[in-house]
C-alpha cells in the first residue's frame, strides 16, 4: 500500500496541481496534450487509490477470516484472494504508467 500511495501523490503533483495552464499562442497539439495531462493524473490517481483499496480489503480478510492451512502463500491467495490480488497489481501498474507518461510529459513542456 505505501509505494501506491507514494505514487499517488507523486501523481497529484505532476498531472494535477503542476499541470501547465493553456495558452492562446498554443498550438492544437500541444492544447490537446495539456488537457491529457490532466486527464491522465487523474486516472492515474484513482488507478493507485484502487490500488491501495484492494490491498487493503485483502489485509482485512486475511486479519479476520481463519482460513484451512495451505502448502504455500501462492496457493492461499490462488484459492481465496485473486480478485485482490489481480486488482491491487493491475491498478498499481496502471498508475505507474500514467506517472511515467506524467514524468515524460513534464519534460516535453518545459
Amino acid at each position: 500500500r505505501t509505494p501506491a500511495a507514494l505514487i499517488s501523490g507523486a501523481v497529484m503533483s505532476l498531472g494535477i496541481l503542476g499541470s501547465q495552464p493553456i495558452k492562446e499562442e498554443d498550438d492544437a497539439l500541444m492544447r490537446v496534450l495539456k488537457r491529457a495531462n490532466i486527464l491522465v493524473g487523474i486516472g492515474s490517481a484513482l488507478s493507485e487509490i484502487l490500488a491501495i483499496t484492494y490491498s487493503t480489503i485483502a489485509i482485512n480478510k486475511l486479519a479476520e477470516i481463519s482460513y484451512p492451512a495451505t502448502a504455500s502463500v501462492a496457493d492461499l491467495i490462488a484459492n481465496h484472494h485473486e480478485l485482490a490480488w489481480i486488482g491491487t497489481n493491475i491498478h498499481f501498474l496502471f498508475g505507474m504508467f500514467g506517472f511515467g507518461l506524467l514524468v515524460l510529459k513534464s519534460q516535453f513542456f518545459t
